[in-house]
This record gives structure tokens, C-alpha cells and sequence, in this order.
């Protein structure tokens, strides 16, 4: 049973706004359910992290970061390019990514809820959950599809924040400093 039907509020699910993996990196969570409109803040990085993304590569100016050819060979918004990258970056470190995510969301309570079902049906079971709800939400449809409309709803600021944030997380070598980065800049309250 997908978590979004066990939940207290049914259009959640674990990892995301709309599907486990969207808002993960809904950039996830640079969006959150809530106010799209909302900023992100700096803390919203894990600073140890960010720091060592910042100082490992020169980070490219979200305003003036210009459109970039996708995979296909499509033209892409730079959003839209990051939130690609980060999510595909996420399924290439899914065995690191979705349990520090699940771990993240569990201590925080988002969504609201996830508390008190992770301790009735316990973590083995909800990282079950979160992994199947994960392998149909990173497939490369269903990414292209979540990024490309994330990026259509993102104010400007927030459009930039994700670039420069999700830039100075693609920068680092290797899944653990990658998720220790990205998991923070995943999830936003409700």
C-alpha cells in the first residue's frame, strides 16, 4: 500500500509533495507543500557541506546561468537542469540517499504524520515503503515531467536558490557528502 493511502493526510506520501521522490528533491523541497513563494535559507544546506561544494568547484551564477541542452538535446532552464541532475544524482546514490532521507524526515515529522506511522510500523518496513514509492518516481519520465513543472511554479528567487544550492551539491565527489548536502535542501515543513 503506497504511503500516500497510510498516512493521517492522504496527499502526502514520505518523501515528497507529491511523490517520494518529487518533492525530495522537489527540490524538492526548495518548494515544500506550503508557499511556493516562500525563500529558502541558507540553513537550509547543510553548511559543512555547502561549504565544501563551494571551495571544491566555481559555482556558476544562477542568474546568469544560461539554458543548457538536456540529454534529449532539448534546451532546458537551469532549475530544470539542477533539479534533473539532483535527481538523478539521488537514484545513482539511492542505497545512501533514500535511507538518510526517510531517517531526516522521521526526526522531523514531515510530512506531519510520518512519526508516528514509522514507529507502528517500524523502520524496516517504511524504508520498504519509501524504496518502491522511490524506483517509479526516479525513472527518467517521471524526473524530466516533476522538474519541468517544479520549474514552471518556482518564483525567481527561489528558481536561483535551487540552482546555487543544488550546484554546490552536484560539485561534491562521492554519495555521502553528495546526500549530507542534498538531504537538507529535500525537506521544507509543510
Amino acid at each position: 500500500m503506497p504511503l500516500s493511502k497510510t498516512l493521517p493526510n492522504p496527499a502526502s506520501t514520505l518523501l515528497s509533495s507529491s511523490s517520494v521522490f518529487a518533492a525530495a528533491l522537489a527540490i524538492s523541497a526548495c518548494v515544500g507543500e506550503g508557499d511556493a513563494s516562500a525563500p529558502m535559507k541558507e540553513t537550509d544546506v547543510a553548511p559543512a557541506a555547502l561549504a565544501e561544494a563551494q571551495t571544491a568547484s566555481p559555482a556558476t551564477d544562477p542568474d546568469t546561468a544560461a539554458a543548457a541542452p538536456s540529454a534529449a538535446g532539448t534546451t532546458e532552464e537551469p532549475a530544470t537542469r539542477v533539479c534533473r541532475e539532483l535527481m538523478v544524482r539521488g537514484r545513482d546514490c539511492s542505497a545512501v540517499f533514500v535511507p538518510a532521507l526517510v531517517t531526516e524526515r522521521v526526526r522531523l515529522d514531515i510530512p506531519a504524520g510520518i512519526t508516528a506511522y514509522a514507529a507502528k510500523v517500524g523502520d524496516d518496513a517504511l524504508l520498504s515503503e519509501a524504496l518502491d514509492e522511490f524506483a517509479e518516481d526516479s525513472q527518467d519520465e517521471r524526473i524530466a515531467a516533476m522538474c519541468s513543472e517544479l520549474a514552471g511554479k518556482l518564483p525567481a528567487e527561489r528558481r536561483a536558490r535551487l540552482v546555487s544550492s543544488g550546484q554546490a551539491c552536484l560539485a561534491l565527489d562521492g554519495c555521502d557528502p553528495f546526500v549530507s548536502c542534498a538531504v537538507p535542501i529535500s525537506i521544507q515543513p509543510e
